[in-house]
């Protein structure tokens, strides 16, 4: 038999590996069906756009320390707070957090419309319709993912309130991948999706209401967050890497803004927009994404990566909910890469002030070496997430820093 995965990059056909048992395929939008497998590890490799840069050279008697380097990262190095000695002995570092830098700095080509709202229009969930006669009171704006705006609206024909993310038409190059891999997804912890449409240039995509917004809204340094609460979140997006990994799939960018929950105390992942669909056949990805605070090392290195930076940045989102804030989080954007690049595993402020269980969680989510890095899998066992405290415990405690900040 074969099995079949999808390619998400360039269209939505489908390969045939070999030698390989055929699995279920999923059905819905970020429709949903789950079915267990076995991992099959996949890596991604060091992206083609990461230029070696040997110009760059070491120069004592240079302002910067360093000779060679192109106008704009002159201008990073000097309103960086980054030494000259610091940058002397760092230059292949400060070299990839340029680069990387670089390749978060241009622009994308604008696709032509019509190339892919014909491929939008084959998938049976996207309809073109006007979505505004489905839903209604669309008057409250939620925020901002990485590719589109949220807002509130009602479904009229059910009342149920849902979530409108609205794109514009020229975005649809990249949509097409979020949508199809979360289409893929049928997860408990994944944001599902209601109806798709096309309309006037837009995609409109109805969703999940998370109606108490994302994580980072009770986070901050004057929040004492529980272990048992940090415990709960980590197990709940673990379940969501679980499922996704065990499909191939990688989401890049996992943070608390991406983590969003409900009154009921739920927690979901959400913002598929850098997420990635990995094959057998096709397992070599060219591209550097997600947010830097949250990003692992080998992402700033440009080296070969997997699933395992998705563990790091949820070890990072653990140490957000713990300290209020990630890692550097107030250094200015290139001291901060090189930072993540050159040091340590961060860990708490204040180890003693948490168990021992929490600690050792966090370093097994934060080995500098993707290889020692435990699993989804494995991190779902780990103690510390046996504390996990129940949903109703987290909504009381989410609701009640939501209603306090609300009324400052």
């Amino acid at each position: 038999m074969e099995q079949k995965l999808s390619i998400f990059m360039n269209s939505a056909e489908e390969v045939s590996i070999p030698g390989k048992k055929t699995t279920h395929r999923a059905s819905g939008w970020f429709g949903f069906g789950r079915r267990q497998k076995k991992w099959v590890p996949v890596e991604v490799s060091k992206p083609s756009n990461f230029k070696s840069m040997n110009h760059v050279e070491i120069d004592p008697n240079s302002e910067l320390g360093l000779k060679g380097l192109p106008d704009n990262w002159k201008v990073w190095l000097q309103t960086s707070n980054i030494s000259k000695d610091m940058a002397m002995k760092n230059k292949e570092a400060l070299v990839d957090c340029f680069t990387y830098m670089d390749s978060q700095n241009k622009p994308a080509p604008l696709p032509k419309v019509s190339d892919f709202a014909e491929e939008l229009r084959q998938a049976a969930f996207i309809r073109e319709e006007d979505p505004l006669k489905v839903y209604v009171n669309i008057n409250q704006r939620l925020g901002e993912g990485a590719s589109g705006t949220v807002y509130k609206g009602t479904d009229s024909i059910t009342g149920e309130r849902i979530a409108l993310k609205v794109a514009p038409a020229s975005d649809l190059k990249n949509l097409k991948n979020e949508l199809a891999l979360q289409r893929m997804c049928n997860q408990q912890n994944i944001v599902s999706i209601r109806d798709c449409y096309l309309w006037n240039d837009k995609l409109w995509i109805a969703m999940e209401l998370m109606d108490a917004g994302c994580l980072t809204e009770i986070l901050g340094p004057d929040i004492d967050f529980p272990e048992t609460h940090i415990a709960y979140v980590c197990k709940n997006v673990l379940t969501a890497l679980s499922y996704l990994h065990h499909n191939n799939k990688l989401h890049r960018d996992i943070k608390s803004d991406n983590v969003l929950m409900n009154t009921k105390g739920e927690i979901k992942l959400a913002d598929f927009g850098f997420a990635v669909g990995l094959t057998q056949e096709e397992n070599r990805r060219k591209s550097v994404v997600g947010t830097p605070f949250w990003m692992a090392p080998e992402l700033i290195r440009g080296t070969a990566y997997d699933g395992s930076v998705d563990i790091w940045s949820l070890g990072i989102t653990a140490l957000e909910m713990a300290d209020g804030e990630p890692p550097y989080y107030r250094e200015p954007p290139l001291r901060a890469l090189l930072m993540i690049h050159t040091s340590p595993s961060p860990t708490v402020h204040n180890p003693d002030k948490w168990s021992p269980e929490f600690l050792d969680f966090l370093k097994r989510c934060l080995e500098l070496d993707p290889s020692k890095r435990g699993t989804a899998d494995e991190m779902l066992k780990h103690p510390f997430v046996e504390k996990a405290c129940t949903p109703a415990a987290f909504a009381q405690f989410a609701l009640q820093i939501l209603n306090e900040r609300r009324n400052q």
